[in-house]
């Protein structure tokens, strides 16, 4: 059993986590629900959707862990074409920042210990859970789409700080 490659995915994961929350605390307050225009993103959906991704494709999809997000508030973070519902700016309709930087941490945590437990040689298999029929065309193999869930982290953060830079 080899996990070398895992290994170095799994520290990959770690430091993708922690720049995504290293460069979210850095956004003030005022600036978390600011839309460039009307039911785009913020960085708080931002934030959710990433912790989204994370819970059901990476951790769920990809590695077959259990789901921490509950659906009501995972729908808030989804987008349209898996049935999200509309982005607001509504701070009501939203968990807080806090509770969503919680949620990113402790799902982040857990896929970086669900890569850490794999071996190199299942990065070449078939996503290890249950995907849906509709999302199947999107995702390769194990190793494949958890390299695409890292540049789908790395792509958000960076969406993320533009929204708030702009609005200065």
């Amino acid at each position: 059993m080899s996990n070398a490659k895992t290994g170095l995915l799994s520290e990959q994961f770690e430091a993708s986590i922690q720049a995504t929350l290293k460069n979210a605390t850095g956004i003030d307050e005022e600036k978390r629900y600011t839309q460039l225009k009307d039911g785009k993103a913020h960085p708080l959906w931002l934030m959710g959707h990433l912790c989204g991704s994370l819970d059901e494709v990476t951790n769920h999809w990809i590695l077959n862990g259990e789901k921490k997000m509950a659906k009501e508030v995972d729908a808030k973070f989804s987008p349209d074409f898996f049935g999200g519902l509309p982005i607001t700016s509504d701070r009501e309709f939203y968990p807080t920042w806090d509770e969503v930087i919680r949620l990113y941490t402790d799902i982040g945590a857990d896929s970086v210990k669900l890569i850490a437990g794999l071996d190199d040689d299942q990065l070449d298999s078939a996503l290890l859970g249950p995907v849906p029929e509709q999302a199947q065309d999107f995702f390769g193999n194990v190793g494949q789409s958890l390299g695409s869930m890292l540049q789908h982290d790395s792509y958000h953060r960076g969406q993320m700080m533009l929204i708030a830079a702009l609005n200065n």
